[in-house]
């Protein structure tokens, strides 16, 4: 329901500016990319849910495919004898879940790193496939570069970072980070970034994320996923912030 009122707002948006065919692109495949993950990821879909975005979804295109729309709006028995004559869907901002939107963001992108790995790892029937989640550290660092509004100003933060007694012994690690940073910050997801900086997200807040969500990436990749186990790989190192490291065995 968060996700279908930013389509909503996004499809308001580019009819207003007259951007007919970016309106049309999201109402129609953008909606349905986002039922498509529900149904993945929900054993047993709520009726109402559906029932809700199948009532916004009509309205949405009923401008593009009136009169599959006019069918379509008369099974449900609404008040008013045409779509046409309904009122258009207005974003309800009060329903949305910033949190929840996500952290459904971080687990598509982990099954697709996944099955992203699986393609390309020469390997005979992998058994399963280990997921670390970054050192506490790193979240640190996140959030003080994204919280710099002005641009990344590398040597301002690493003078701020130096007074936190606990970021000391991981100075080295974070100039690496940083510099990686610097290269990509820009085209972060607005999902992740507001996600990441709103809730306070941590390493713990992601692997209690990642191990809820661990038999719905099992059952997706056909291997057993196990996060962030007691021994950790040597690859692990390479785990960034909403980016965990994936060793596929």
């Amino acid at each position: 329901l968060s996700r279908l009122q930013r389509r909503v707002k996004a499809v308001t948006e580019a009819l207003e500016s007259m951007r007919t065919r970016t309106a049309l692109e999201v109402a129609l495949f953008e909606v349905w990319n986002d039922l498509r993950w529900y149904f993945r990821r929900s054993r047993t879909p709520c009726k109402k849910v559906l029932l809700d975005v199948a009532k916004t979804w009509v309205r949405l295109l009923a401008p593009y495919a009136p009169f599959m729309c006019e069918e379509l709006w008369s099974m449900y028995h609404e008040e008013g004898e045409f779509v046409s004559l309904a009122p258009y869907p207005e974003p309800h901002m009060e329903d949305r879940d910033e949190r929840a939107e996500f952290r459904e963001v971080l687990v598509k992108e982990v099954l697709d790193d996944i099955m992203s790995i699986l393609k390309v790892v020469k390997m005979e029937s992998p058994k399963k496939a280990y997921v670390y989640t970054a050192e506490d550290w790193s979240y640190t660092v996140l959030k003080e570069a994204l919280a710099q509004k002005e641009g990344l100003d590398i040597g301002a933060l690493m003078r701020r970072l130096s007074l936190d007694a606990e970021m000391r012994e991981h100075m080295k690690e974070a100039a690496a980070y940083l510099k990686a940073l610097a290269k990509d910050i820009h085209a972060m997801d607005e999902v992740k970034v507001g996600g990441f900086l709103k809730t306070g997200w941590s390493r713990e807040d992601e692997r209690e994320l990642l191990r809820e969500a661990a038999d719905f990436l099992s059952r997706e990749v056909g291997l057993s996923v196990v996060v962030d186990p007691p021994e950790r790989h040597p690859k692990a190192a390479s785990a960034r912030p909403m980016r965990p490291a994936i060793i596929i065995e």
